[in-house]
C-alpha cells in the first residue's frame, strides 16, 4: 500500500467529487448563481490533489512504471498545450484558461481515482450516492424541467441538452444494476430494479440512440450475467470510433447521400453537416498542435475534432495513448461482471463522442463520472496488484 492510499486523499478525492457532482445535478434545473463557483472548486480541487499526490509519490519515490508512463504522457499533453497556446493568434482569457484546466482535469482525476483502493466500502458509497443522484432524476422528471430544454420533444430534465442528459442516466442506471446483484434482500433489489427500468425508460424519452442502445446492452448482460469477455483488440475500435464518423459521415453529406434516412425515427443527419466540413478544412491550418486559445475545448460535438482543434495530432495522439494503456492495464487476466460493465460504459461513452465532445475533454461532473468507470476497470485489490507486478515484471 502507497503513501497516498495510507493518507486516504484519493478516497477523500473521490468522495468529494460525487459529492459535489450531486449537487451540480440539483443545481443545474435551477439555474443556480452558485454554479460557476462549484464548477471553479472541482477544477482547483483536482489540480491541487494532484500536486499532493505527485509530492508524496516522489518522495517515497513509489512511481511504478505503469504510472510513470502515464505521467510522461500527462507531461508531454501539458507540453502539446502550451505550444498551442503560444501558437496560438487568439488571447487566452480567464474563461478559455478553465476551459484547457478542465480537459486535464479529466485525466487528471483518472490517474488519482486510479491510485485509491478497490475496496467493497469505496463502491457502496458509489452505489448510495447514486441512489440519490437516480431519486433527483425521478423527481425531476415529473417536475416542469423534464421537457425544458429548446428540444421539447426531448427529455432533458432541465440539463444543458438531451444527449447530457442520456449519458448521466447511463451511468446511473449502470452503477445500480451492478448493486442490485449484491442485494440479498429481496423486496429492496425489486426496488432498485423497478427503478432502473424506470431509468432505462427516461433513457429513451432523451432521443439518444447511441445511449438508448448501450443501456438495453448493459441491462441485458446485468441481469443475464453470461460468463464472456469483451476482447481487447476491439478497445481501439472504439476509441478510433468518433475520427471515422467525423470523417465518413461529412463525405457522406458531401456526395448526398443517404438525404432522407431515418434511424430510430430520427433524421440520419442532425444538421451540424456544414459545421463538420467547414471545422475539417479549418483543421489545415492547425493539424499539429491544435488552436487551444480559438477553441478551448468548448463542445464541438465530436469527441475527435475537439481533440484535433485544440491539441492536433500529438495531442489527440497522446490522449488515444492515455485511455488505451489504462484500460489494457486493467482489464486483463480473470475479469468479473462489473470490470466488463464498466468496460461497455467507456466504450458506449467513446461511441457517443461522435455527437458529443464532453465526455472526451471532461470538465465538471463528466471528470468523476468518466473517471469512476476507469476505476471499475480494476478488480479487486489482490487482483490489481497481481496485475501490476505481472505487468511490471
Amino acid at each position: 500500500m502507497n503513501t497516498n492510499q495510507k493518507s486516504g486523499l484519493p478516497e477523500i478525492y473521490f468522495k468529494t467529487m460525487w459529492i459535489l457532482t450531486l449537487g451540480i445535478y440539483i443545481l443545474i434545473p435551477f439555474e443556480s448563481g452558485i454554479l460557476n463557483i462549484v464548477y471553479n472548486g472541482i477544477h482547483f480541487l483536482t489540480l491541487g490533489v494532484m500536486f499532493i499526490v505527485l509530492l508524496c509519490q516522489l518522495n517515497q519515490r513509489q512511481i511504478d512504471q505503469f504510472n510513470t508512463k502515464r505521467f510522461i504522457a500527462l507531461l508531454l499533453m501539458i507540453c502539446v498545450l502550451i505550444i498551442s497556446i503560444l501558437s496560438s493568434t487568439t488571447d487566452i482569457t480567464y474563461e478559455k484558461f478553465m476551459g484547457i484546466v478542465g480537459f486535464l482535469e479529466m485525466l487528471l482525476a483518472v490517474y488519482i481515482i486510479d491510485l485509491m483502493p478497490n475496496q467493497e466500502c469505496i463502491s457502496r458509497f458509489l452505489y448510495k450516492i447514486n441512489i440519490l443522484v437516480a431519486i433527483v432524476f425521478v423527481v425531476l422528471s415529473v417536475s416542469p424541467y423534464a421537457y425544458s430544454h429548446k428540444l421539447e420533444e426531448s427529455l432533458s430534465l432541465g440539463y444543458s441538452n438531451p444527449n447530457a442528459t442520456a449519458i448521466y442516466l447511463l451511468l446511473n442506471m449502470s452503477v445500480l444494476l451492478l448493486y442490485a446483484a449484491t442485494i440479498e434482500k429481496r423486496f429492496q433489489k425489486f426496488v432498485v430494479y423497478v427503478l432502473c427500468v424506470y431509468l432505462l425508460y427516461l433513457l429513451y424519452a432523451t432521443d439518444s440512440r447511441t445511449c438508448f442502445l448501450a443501456g438495453l446492452v448493459v441491462a441485458g448482460y446485468t441481469v443475464l450475467n453470461p460468463k464472456w469477455k469483451i476482447p481487447i483488440w476491439i478497445i481501439p475500435v472504439f476509441q478510433l470510433f468518433s475520427l471515422a464518423f467525423l470523417f465518413f459521415y461529412s463525405s457522406l453529406y458531401q456526395k448526398g447521400l443517404f438525404l432522407d434516412l431515418e434511424i430510430l425515427g430520427k433524421p440520419f443527419y442532425s444538421g451540424r453537416e456544414d459545421y463538420f466540413i467547414d471545422m475539417i478544412e479549418k483543421l489545415k491550418e492547425y493539424w499539429l498542435v491544435g488552436d487551444v486559445g480559438q477553441h478551448y475545448f468548448g463542445n464541438m460535438h465530436n469527441g475527435a475534432l475537439t481533440l484535433l482543434s485544440c491539441c492536433g495530432v500529438m495531442g489527440y495522439i497522446i490522449h488515444f495513448w492515455y485511455t488505451n494503456y489504462t484500460i489494457r492495464f486493467y482489464y486483463q487476466g480473470k475479469i468479473k461482471q462489473r470490470q466488463t460493465v464498466a468496460l461497455m460504459i467507456i466504450a458506449a461513452a467513446f461511441v457517443h463522442s461522435s455527437a458529443e465532445a464532453a465526455l472526451m475533454v471532461g470538465g465538471a461532473n463528466y471528470t468523476i463520472i468518466m473517471a469512476s468507470l476507469y476505476w471499475m476497470l480494476k478488480g479487486d485489490e489482490d487482483d490489481s496488484e497481481r496485475n501490476r507486478v505481472t505487468q511490471i515484471e
